[in-house]
């Protein structure tokens, strides 16, 4: 009986392994991490790595979630499946974003959603491949303070958020941290 039940259970390790939701990037020069595609590896493994900062997380069937630093760049970004560059983008050129809102998109064009904001801005980027649309809202994370110079980290969500403050890191700020639980 015991094999049988972890028979049965190594089979659907496998069956749920190979449920594969799509891999989605935000790109462009309104984000942190730039046209990685563009640079001198663009069919290596290493873009994909470069991108990891902006992969967006899958919430729910369809609908893919990304929170982190924007600015107006000189195209913005648009949404990227995979290694390649082909995805989403808005139904219109030049597409600006701001405060919160929502567009349709399209998978034909080159058109890319530009923030206004000419500084870092905070956005959570939501993209629901069920409707066809791309929403935005501005926010201000909750982010940690340092005291006496050291970030201390004993929980979880404290170490999350400090991977969400790495990630962000546009100034390429140190960060000296000590684990207390």
């Amino acid at each position: 009986m015991k094999k049988r039940l972890l028979t049965l259970f190594a089979m659907c390790l496998c069956l749920a392994s190979n449920i594969h939701a799509e891999d989605l990037y935000l790109v462009g020069d309104g984000t942190i991490i730039g046209w990685a595609k563009e640079s001198s590896y663009a069919n290596d493994d290493r873009c994909l790595e470069a991108r990891q900062p902006t992969r967006m997380i899958e919430i729910r069937d369809g609908v893919y979630e990304w929170t982190g630093l924007l600015k107006h760049g000189g195209e913005g970004f648009k949404i990227v499946r995979d290694k390649g560059m082909a995805g989403y983008r808005p139904s219109s050129s030049n597409y600006s974003i701001s405060g919160s809102g929502s567009s349709t998109y399209q998978e034909t064009n080159d058109y890319k959603w530009n923030p206004t904001n000419t500084d870092w801005q905070y956005y959570t980027i939501t993209l629901n491949t069920n409707d066809q649309t791309l929403s935005w809202e501005q926010v201000t994370p909750t982010l940690l303070e340092p005291t006496d110079g050291v970030y201390y980290i004993s929980t979880a969500e404290q170490l999350n958020t400090l991977a969400f403050m790495l990630r962000n890191n546009v100034n390429k700020e140190s960060y000296n941290v000590k684990l207390t639980a």
